[in-house]
C-alpha cells in the first residue's frame, strides 16, 4: 500500500511542476569548477525547488532567496520573479507565515516598477493557483 502512496504522490508533484512549467533547471547557471559554494547552492536551489512547487515554506522561501540574490552564482538573479515568490510564500498559510516574510516581500517587491510588479503578480497568481490550487487574493 505504501508503494501506491509513494507513487500517487510522485504524480501530484509531476503534475504540479508541469501545471507551473517550470523546473530548477530554468533557473540555474553553470558554476565554474573551482567555485564549490556555486555547486552546494545549485545542489541546494535543485534539492528545494520540487518542495517549493509542492508548497513547503521552508524550501519557497530559499527559492525566492536565490532568486532575488542569486545565491553564490547558482541561480540567475531575477527580481521579478524572486518578488513573484515571495509573494507565493505570503499567500501561504498562517502560521507558517511570518512578519518577516512580509517584510521580505515588500522589501524583495519594492525595487520594481509598475509594469515589472504586474508582471510578479500575475507569475505569482499562476504559482499560487500551482501550488495551493487556489486564487491568488486580492
Amino acid at each position: 500500500m505504501r508503494p501506491l502512496g509513494t507513487l500517487a504522490a510522485a504524480v501530484l508533484l509531476i503534475a504540479s511542476v508541469r501545471a507551473y512549467g517550470q523546473t530548477a533547471q530554468d533557473f540555474t547557471r553553470a558554476c565554474p569548477v573551482s567555485n564549490e559554494a556555486c555547486a552546494n547552492s545549485k545542489a541546494s536551489f535543485e534539492q528545494v525547488f520540487p518542495l517549493a512547487i509542492k508548497g513547503d515554506v521552508k524550501a519557497l522561501r530559499q527559492v525566492a532567496l536565490c532568486l532575488v540574490s542569486g545565491c553564490d552564482g547558482a541561480v540567475q538573479a531575477e527580481p521579478i520573479a524572486g518578488c513573484s515568490w515571495r509573494i507565493v510564500v505570503a499567500a501561504a498559510v498562517y502560521p507558517q507565515v511570518d512578519e518577516d516574510d512580509l517584510s521580505l516581500m515588500i522589501n524583495d517587491c519594492k525595487i520594481l516598477n509598475q509594469t515589472e510588479m504586474q508582471s510578479a503578480r500575475n507569475h505569482a497568481a499562476t504559482l499560487v493557483q500551482a501550488i495551493y490550487a487556489r486564487p491568488l487574493l486580492p
